[in-house]
């Protein structure tokens, strides 16, 4: 990956600080924590010592867009709309990766593939735990066992006991900081 920043759009939200938090310790001052509320950027970025660079964008307002110049990755933690901002992206060569789980922006998303691919631009989507982690660990599966031809996802979170907000916190910090490093090593190596 280049030297550019990393842009974290929803990166003061609940998902989004995480994964802003973690990155800005392998990328540290490369991580723009973006979104329509300036305020709470910056105080994240308080919050973590100034580590991040907090900034104002709205996805929706073309003229919010200058930073991308800035970035080679975007990390996409808000839902959208429309595929514009991800074809905005794939023009100006920057990888993309998105935490949603709506299947109509995915599907929308995936006819992109052929111009990112084009432009040997990497888009990741559903980057989450179910799918995300789940596909990842099926993709494991089949690569160790090439004759399968099912596989069958389950997942148990729980048996509706109560979790502490450590226990989310650790399961979403593993899940995401597996995903987006396997992404950004999936990158580096084009």
């Amino acid at each position: 990956m280049s030297t550019k920043n990393i842009l974290i759009i929803g990166g003061y939200g609940k998902v989004g600080s995480i994964i802003s938090k973690h990155l800005a310790q392998y990328f540290p001052n490369r991580i723009i924590v973006a979104g329509r509320n300036l305020k709470k950027a910056k105080q994240l970025s308080k919050t973590l010592r100034n580590g991040v660079i907090p900034y104002q964008i709205d996805i929706s307002n073309p003229k919010n867009f200058e930073i991308l110049g800035e970035v080679s990755l975007v990390i996409m933690c808000i839902d959208q709309e429309n595929t514009d901002f991800v074809s905005l992206c794939i023009n100006k060569e920057i990888h993309y990766v998105d935490i949603t789980a709506n299947q109509e922006f995915i599907e929308k998303t995936e006819l992109l593939h052929n111009r990112a691919k084009q432009k040997n631009i990497t888009i990741a989507l559903s980057v989450g735990l179910a799918p995300g982690i789940t596909n990842l660990l099926a993709q494991h599966c089949v690569l160790k066992s090439p004759n399968s031809n099912l596989i069958d996802i389950f997942i148990l979170l729980g048996l509706g006991e109560k979790h502490g907000e450590a226990a989310y916190r650790w399961t979403a910090l593993i899940i995401f900081i597996q995903l987006i490093s396997y992404t950004i090593k999936k990158i580096q190596k084009r």
